[in-house]
């Protein structure tokens, strides 16, 4: 199945530690705290299987502490995913997220699962990059491109996408200026 195409109903979020586990299970914000140990672990995996069973679970490494919890999880033919921190990372903050707690952690992994999977895309990094720079100048000092960032953010869109939207607003101007062959005409000011 391709990971574009889930729509997550429920998922878990789990923050793992050297010796406790917090869980948060959505759409109900039910909390589970165990031990990191193979008898806790499996108790866990068992409840999961039997009471909750979730579209989705997500895991963030931690030092390799989370890989037995991983592993009884796949073992019990469990979606799980160990996700990148520095991905996690990059979507707390492109959301404002500035609070961290076990709780809070395990609570922010499972909405990030019930989004689905999303990507950016992988390659052309370096065009990305471009456009993420010339988009986050954009969104301040040009009026076509901060007033529909503005009709974004009145919608409730905020961090990442709302950047995504904007670059692909310009995408879209660049295209037609290229179609059309013609060359960009600048506001005055900028």
């Amino acid at each position: 199945m391709d990971p574009e195409k889930i729509f997550v109903r429920s998922a878990i979020g789990i923050d793992v530690g050297k010796d406790l586990c917090v869980a948060c299970s959505l759409p109900e914000k039910k909390f589970f705290t165990f031990r990191n140990e193979s008898k806790a672990i499996q108790k866990f995996v068992d409840d999961v299987k039997l009471h909750i069973r979730p579209d989705q679970i997500i895991l963030e490494p931690t030092s390799r502490y989370e890989r037995p919890l991983a592993r009884a999880l796949q073992e019990a033919e469990q979606h799980v995913v160990v996700m990148n921190p520095r991905r996690l990372k990059y979507l707390a903050d492109a959301e404002g997220r500035t609070y961290k707690s076990d709780p809070n952690d395990a609570f922010y992994f499972a909405k990030v699962a019930m989004r689905g999977v999303w990507r950016v895309g992988h390659g052309r990094n370096g065009l990305k990059t471009a456009l993420y720079c010339a988009v986050a100048s954009a969104m301040r000092f040009d009026p076509p491109i901060r007033a529909f960032s503005e009709r974004l953010k009145a919608r409730g869109s905020s961090g990442l996408r709302l950047k995504i939207a904007c670059m692909r607003k310009r995408i879209v101007q660049a295209h037609a200026l290229l179609k059309k062959d013609e060359l960009c005409q600048c506001p005055t000011g900028i």
